[in-house]
Order: C-alpha cells, then sequence, then structure tokens
C-alpha cells in the first residue's frame, strides 16, 4: 500500500523541536551483523557519519549499506535501521505523531449517510504547544525527583542559593543549638530599606507534608517583630498549615511548596538550561556541587 504524504509530515528537526532528540546525539546504523556505523545527529536535523551530513535517514543509510559493498537494489528504510539511543528513528517519529488512525471502510449504500448530514472528522493531531506543554511537564517531575533526592543539609544549599539567585543579599546558612528553627538567614532590599527574613528549611523524600504544627512551631520560636518569616519546603503544606500561616491576628509565615519552588527555579533557569532551539533540559554541571 502507498504511504500517505501525512507520513512524511515529520523531519528528525521536528523531533529535536520537541526535545525528544538534541544535536550530538549518538546515532548509529548497521548494515550487516558487526559492521556499524556511528555518527551524530546535526544542529538542522542532519545525519552526519564521517564528517557527511545527510538529510534523510533513508539516503544516509542506502549510501552507507553501498559503501559496505551491498548491492544498490536493495534499498534500505533509515527510519527503521537508524538507531538513537537504542531506538530506531521510527519509534521517535511515532511517539510525535500519536496514535495512527484506524482505517475505516466504506459502509455499504443503504447505511451512508445522507448528504444532509456533516462528514465525520479526522482525529486532531497533537499540536506543538501541546507537546511543549507535556516536555515542561517531565522537566519540573525530573527536577523536583533531583531535589527529593538531595540530603537535608544540600537541600539548605540549594535554598540558600535559591534566594541568591532570586535577588536576596546576605544569605547564609545558620543552625546548630538555640538556631531557633532558622536554618537560613537572608534580607530583601529595597530603595533605603533592608527587610531581614528568617527561613526554616523543611525536606521530605516522600511525605508527610507539612502540618499545622511544623507552621506554629516556627513561628512561635523565631517570630518576631523586626523580620519576615519563610518556611520552604520540598513537599506541599496541608491545609491546616495554610491556616496556621495566616491565622489572623498572628504573625504571617511565608510559604512556598515544592512545587512553587520547581516552577521558580525553571523560570530562574535555576537548576535547568536551554538547549538547541530553547528546549530545556536539566543542568548537569548546576547539580554537580550538590
Amino acid at each position: 500500500m502507498a504511504r500517505t504524504k501525512a507520513h512524511y509530515r515529520v523531519s528528525v528537526l521536528d523531533l529535536i523541536n520537541a526535545g525528544m532528540l538534541a544535536p550530538g546525539d549518538e546515532i548509529t546504523f548497521e548494515p550487516r551483523r558487526g559492521e556499524v556505523y556511528r555518527g551524530q545527529i546535526g544542529r538542522t536535523g542532519e545525519l552526519v557519519f564521517d564528517g557527511k551530513g545527510f538529510p534523510k535517514p533513508s539516503s544516509a543509510a542506502n549510501t552507507l549499506a553501498r559503501a559496505s559493498g551491498l548491492h544498490p537494489r536493495d534499498s534500505r528504510n533509515g527510519w527503521k535501521e537508524i538507531k538513537v539511543k537504542g531506538r530506531p528513528l521510527d519509534e521517535y517519529r511515532g511517539q510525535l505523531e500519536g496514535p495512527k488512525p484506524q482505517a475505516v471502510q466504506a459502509p455499504p449504500p443503504h447505511a451512508r449517510p445522507s448528504p444532509s448530514q456533516p462528514p465525520a472528522q479526522p482525529p486532531p493531531r497533537t499540536s506543538l504547544l501541546e507537546l511543549i506543554r507535556v516536555h515542561l511537564e517531565e522537566v519540573e517531575r525530573r527536577l523536583a525527583q533531583r531535589i527529593a533526592d538531595l540530603s537535608a543539609d544540600r537541600f539548605e544549599e540549594l535554598v540558600a542559593e535559591f534566594l541568591t539567585r532570586q535577588g536576596y543579599s546576605d544569605v547564609r546558612r545558620v543552625g546548630g543549638p538555640g538556631d531557633r528553627n532558622v536554618d537560613v538567614v537572608a534580607a530583601y532590599r529595597a530603595p533605603s530599606i533592608r527587610f531581614p527574613i528568617r527561613v526554616q528549611v523543611k525536606h521530605r523524600r516522600a511525605g508527610p507534608n507539612i502540618g499545622p504544627s511544623d507552621a506554629a512551631a516556627f513561628r512561635d520560636r523565631a517570630g518576631g517583630p523586626d523580620h519576615t518569616l519563610l518556611m520552604v519546603t520540598n513537599v506541599e503544606f496541608t491545609d491546616g498549615a495554610k491556616e496556621t500561616a495566616s491565622e489572623q491576628g498572628r504573625q504571617v509565615v511565608h510559604l512556598t511548596d515544592g512545587k512553587e519552588l520547581v516552577r521558580s527555579m525553571i523560570d530562574k533557569r535555576i537548576g535547568v538550561k536551554e538547549g538547541p532551539m530553547g528546549v530545556l533540559d536539566i543542568d548537569e554541571d548546576f547539580w554537580g556541587q550538590f
């Protein structure tokens, strides 16, 4: 059966733009058992073998197969035979295209709709915005996992770095006997004004969430009229904790939960970086210091 034109709408560059592949990824092609060509993906989606770029996977596969002495009439499908990270390019293309619609047989004449009935609409294709949303959610998930894997001390260091990059000054870790539940101190400077801040950092590898007793204990021990209180966690605050933190007539405890922390880090490019075509990814150099 002849292939439809829609099958050719996806290119290697499309896979790069969707964040599924990246320039520099290693590619392999094995025209015959034991004979492996290795190359990489170029910046504009070309496949580079031995310094030569090929605009399409099948042109690369056929050229390399002929170089290996195989008969030119033995056509090779580069999408199925060239692999990235152990998976054929065709699998990435299929993932981007989404499930293929099932072929529908024409109904018998007596079952066909009348001319007044509207024709059936084809299933919608995945939009670029949807692909970006899915990729961003994956980056958020991976970033949250990196934070969860930290020790309590390393999380305090991360929060101190986060506050520094957010524009706070005089940021330093404190602690030890008599620390009054304060892990980090900082200051926020406005014109002619300096706001001291006391921060308690709560790290959880897996539950429970931060409850009202945690918020109350922090306020009772660290509260005072001359500074602001802030609690930062990588999990969530319960509804009771939120009510206690904003209790009327008491000093407010400002709360930053895990989701807000992750999204702020992404917005400020803390722990993440922009790769080719602006695609976000984890910044391994940043996490190397933790």
